[in-house]
């Protein structure tokens, strides 16, 4: 296949030697008769790397290739490669929302992942608290045993629930009997070191480092389902700080999957 740099018509190609006439007789000494010369055959040399200048001919500066429009700009080797977050993704900043009536309790959800190990925070939404009349119902241990609205800050270890989603805030969760069909059971509720309201930014750190700490995970059975995410309550408010002292960490599944209980 033809190149679209071929030499123009006229120019000595590449590869073959140039023919030369006669040699010029040197002053003083007797003309020699003029012996034909032969054709030549050309010199074989080994092939070269492509891109490679030809041999006799000078070295040119290599010039600069147009990039792909198709590579992608963070591709090994590039500079300014992006670097991994740690968790994988971008932590998400707690949605603040300035309605009336709001608890000040933020719900966190991760993403699904390895459980309790590396847990990416995905989003958050604001929690309400009220009073409703379909309540769920308890034994006298405690374990919730007919399904039905609970506050969030009434959930206990142990709880089985579903976690409202899609909506603007929650007043409240679905308790269900860890036997039925649920999305998320609370495995620990540590307590908060400080003593008045540090803000959410540290609440929401501190919230992650006590809910993934080994105190509060030995409580998960070894048997949990590895993509079993985790979910985070914390106050979000000086006025709800006052009233709620602890976090809530619980198990969360993509969906209500779950019928059993994996709190020890």
């Amino acid at each position: 296949m033809s190149s679209p740099y071929d030499q123009n018509p006229g120019q000595q190609q590449y590869g073959q030697p140039p023919q030369f006439g006669a040699p010029v007789p040197q002053q003083g000494q007797p003309q020699q008769p003029v012996q034909p010369v032969a054709p030549q055959q050309p010199a074989q040399y080994a092939q070269q790397p492509q891109g490679a200048p030809a041999w006799g001919q000078p070295a040119t500066q290599p010039t600069a290739a147009y990039p792909d429009p198709n590579a992608n700009p963070y591709a090994a080797g590039n500079p300014y490669q992006q670097q991994p977050y740690a968790g994988g993704v971008p932590m998400q900043p707690v949605k603040q929302r300035g309605r009336g009536g709001l608890v000040a309790a933020a719900f966190l959800r991760s993403a699904i992942g390895r459980l309790v190990i590396f847990l990416v925070i995905a989003g958050g939404v604001a929690i309400y608290h009220f009073a409703t009349s379909d309540n769920a119902t308890r034994n006298s241990n405690g374990q919730v045993t007919q399904s039905g609205s609970l506050a969030a800050t009434d959930l206990a270890v142990g709880d089985c629930f579903d976690s409202p989603s899609g909506t603007s805030g929650i007043s409240s969760v679905k308790a269900i009997p860890c036997t039925q069909a649920h999305d998320s059971q609370v495995y620990a509720e540590p307590k908060i070191s400080e003593s008045t309201f540090p803000g959410v930014s540290t609440l929401q750190t501190e919230a992650k480092a006590d809910c993934d700490a080994d105190s509060a995970t030995s409580a998960i059975s070894a048997d949990a389902p590895s993509s079993i995410g985790t979910e985070y309550f914390f106050p979000q408010d000086s006025d709800t700080f006052d009233s709620q002292d602890f976090f809530i960490c619980a198990l969360a599944a993509d969906s209500a999957t779950l019928t059993t209980s994996y709190v020890s």
